[in-house]
C-alpha cells in the first residue's frame, strides 16, 4: 500500500520503493504488527483509507467517498485509533472537492449507508456476549454497557 500511495504521489517508482522498503525495514511497524492484537488489521484500514483518499485528492469522484467513508466505519468499529487520521483525511477530502459540482441527498444518503454498514460488526457483539466467552469486554448485554464499549469507557480515563 506505501508503493502505491507514494507512486501515486510522486509518480517515480524508485522513491515508491524506497519508501515501502523504509517502512518493510521499520522495527516499530513489526514489533506492533505482529503482536496477536488488533494492530494488524488496524495498520491494513489506516493504509487502504490513505490510499483511498489520496485517489479522491488526485480523481474527486463520489464512489472513493463511499469507499473511504466504508472503510473509516469499519476502522472505528474495529479500534478507536483510526480517529487520529480524521483530520487529514478531512483535509484531502475539502481540499479534493473542488471536482465535485454537487453532492445530492441520494448521495449523502448512500455515505450514511455506507458509514452504517462499516458499524456492522457492532451488532455481531451483543450477540456473542449472551454466549458468555471467557474474555469479554464491558460485558455489552445491556445498552448501556454497549454505549461502554463503543466508546470505550473502561478502558480510556
Amino acid at each position: 500500500m506505501v508503493y502505491l500511495i507514494m507512486n501515486r504521489l510522486t509518480r517515480s517508482r524508485l522513491i515508491s520503493f524506497i519508501s515501502g522498503a523504509l517502512l518493510a525495514s521499520n522495527y516499530l511497524l513489526w514489533l506492533y504488527g505482529v503482536v496477536p492484537e488488533v494492530f494488524a488489521l488496524h495498520l491494513l484500514l489506516i493504509s487502504i483509507s490513505m490510499y483511498v483518499s489520496v485517489l479522491y485528492y488526485f480523481r474527486p469522484q463520489i464512489k472513493y467517498l463511499y469507499y473511504l467513508v466504508f472503510i473509516l466505519a469499519l476502522g472505528i468499529s474495529h479500534h478507536h485509533l483510526i480517529l487520529t487520521m480524521l483530520p487529514s483525511t478531512l483535509f484531502l477530502i475539502i481540499v479534493g472537492s473542488s471536482g465535485i459540482s454537487r453532492v445530492t441527498i441520494k448521495n449523502y444518503a448512500y455515505l450514511g449507508a455506507a458509514f452504517f454498514i462499516g458499524l456492522l460488526p457492532y451488532l455481531w457483539v451483543p450477540f456473542r456476549a449472551f454466549k458468555l466467552p471467557i474474555v469479554i469486554w464491558s460485558n455489552p448485554t445491556t445498552f448501556e454497557n454497549m454505549i461502554k464499549l463503543i466508546t470505550r469507557a473502561d478502558r480510556c480515563v
